[in-house]
């Protein structure tokens, strides 16, 4: 069971370390597009697809 245990907990910090690098690369997108980089720039930089970036523009109300 102890291994049980500790397979849960490493899967909740691989998915805490995951939302936390996708809410740090949200919020650094929309800090480069607030700074007049293009969606294209950013998502090279960011490695993130346009789509997504648009997503998060459009949410935010950029």
């Amino acid at each position: 069971m102890c291994n049980l245990g500790t397979a849960i907990e490493n899967k909740g910090i691989e998915t805490g370390i995951e939302i936390g690098e996708k809410k740090k690369a949200k919020e650094l997108a929309i800090k480069l597009y607030k700074k007049g980089s293009s969606l294209e720039t950013i998502s090279e930089l960011i490695e993130v697809p346009v789509s997504q970036l648009e997503e998060w523009l459009e949410l935010q109300a950029v």
